[in-house]
């Protein structure tokens, strides 16, 4: 009896950290998104960040997680363009060309897919992609919640005028990868953390301290 009530105490627990992991992806999905986006000539602009890739000739998991996201987040009339961005750390094809390209293979339309492959951290990724983006009607930047959320965050500090025509993207649903949604909430948790405390006394224009040695760091491996 005692062994039964331990497991259901377990499974309890278990049930509660999966809830409030969905719970704060949720939130982290509708975050720093405008009420409403004044309307703007442009087309609507898909920003894809990518992962780290350990092989670099094959896409892992979690980018083409990342490209169905984006493919699910197509608004439905309108131009399109998809910037999807991120660096080689190597030798071989970058983070970029890998979503790149599963993209194309999934039907879209190469000449709406630009790559933006210099950059080796999430700010870089906002950063070199916002040139790509002025003439943007709406801005979706897609990455899991947590992650775009930061990204989201990113943005305001750097360009507040292309934030505001920042619109969700289609990454959240519930019970989706629900065996990894704990650890994937914990790990996006302490990046927010991270980059908030390395933001202190910075000024906009500068990246937070982890952003900037992660990309120094990147770069000095993948010579």
């Amino acid at each position: 009896m005692g062994g039964g009530y331990a497991v259901r105490r377990l499974a309890g627990a278990a049930l509660g950290v999966w809830a409030a992991s969905e719970s704060i992806e949720a939130c982290a999905s509708r975050l720093l998104i405008p009420r409403y986006v004044v309307p703007h000539p442009g087309p609507h602009v898909l920003l894809v960040l990518g992962f780290h890739n350990p092989d670099p000739a094959r896409i892992n998991a979690v980018n083409r997680w990342r490209a169905e996201v984006a493919l699910r987040s197509l608004p439905s009339h309108g131009s399109v363009r998809i910037i999807v961005s991120g660096g080689a750390r190597g030798d071989g094809l970058s983070e970029a060309a890998l979503i790149g390209r599963y993209l194309a293979e999934r039907g879209l339309d190469p000449g709406t897919i630009v790559l933006e492959e210099d950059s080796l951290s999430t700010w870089e990724n906002v950063l070199n992609s916002r040139p790509l983006m002025q003439d943007a009607a709406t801005v979706t930047i897609v990455s899991n919640p947590l992650h775009a959320l930061r990204a989201r965050w990113y943005l305001r500090r750097q360009d507040p005028d292309l934030a505001r025509r920042l619109t969700r993207a289609a990454d959240h649903r519930i019970g989706e990868h629900a065996w990894a949604k704990p650890a994937v909430t914990a790990y996006g948790l302490r990046d927010l953390a991270i980059a908030a405390v390395g933001l202190v006394g910075r000024d906009t224009s500068v990246p937070p301290r982890a952003d900037a040695l992660a990309a120094t760091r990147r770069r000095r491996e993948a010579r």
